[in-house]
C-alpha cells in the first residue's frame, strides 16, 4: 500500500507543486529501495518518475541512479523508433503509399 501512496504523490506533484511534502513523507515510508525499484520497472514508470522527481533528491541515490537511466535508455530507443518509422515513410512515400501517421509520432512532430 505503501507505493500506491508513494506514486499517487508522484502524480499529484505534477498537477501542484506544493505535494511535495506528501511525496517526502510518502518516500520515507518506503523501508526497501529493491521492492521500490522491482514496482517501477513493473510498472514501467521510471521514465516518468525521472522526470518528475528525479534530480528533486527525494529518492535514495540508487534509485535515483536506477530511474534516470531507465529515461535514457527509453529517450535512446525512441530515437532509434523515429529513425526507423522515417525510413519507412521514406520507403513508402517512394513507391507511391500514402502514409497517415497516427500517435505518438504524429504528436511529436505536431509541438
Amino acid at each position: 500500500m505503501r507505493l500506491d501512496a508513494f506514486f499517487r504523490a508522484c502524480v499529484r506533484l505534477h498537477g501542484d507543486p506544493d505535494g511535495r511534502d506528501e511525496l517526502v513523507a510518502a518516500a520515507r515510508e518506503l523501508e526497501d529501495s529493491e521492492s521500490l525499484l522491482t514496482a517501477i520497472e513493473a510498472q514501467q514508470v521510471g521514465p516518468l518518475l525521472h522526470r518528475m522527481i528525479g534530480d528533486a533528491g527525494i529518492l535514495s541515490p540508487m534509485v535515483a541512479n536506477a530511474v534516470r537511466d531507465s529515461y535514457h535508455r527509453t529517450a535512446r530507443r525512441t530515437l532509434l523508433l523515429f529513425d526507423e518509422l522515417a525510413a519507412c515513410l521514406r520507403a513508402l512515400g517512394a513507391v507511391g503509399v500514402p502514409v497517415i501517421v497516427l500517435k505518438g509520432a504524429a504528436d511529436s512532430r505536431s509541438e
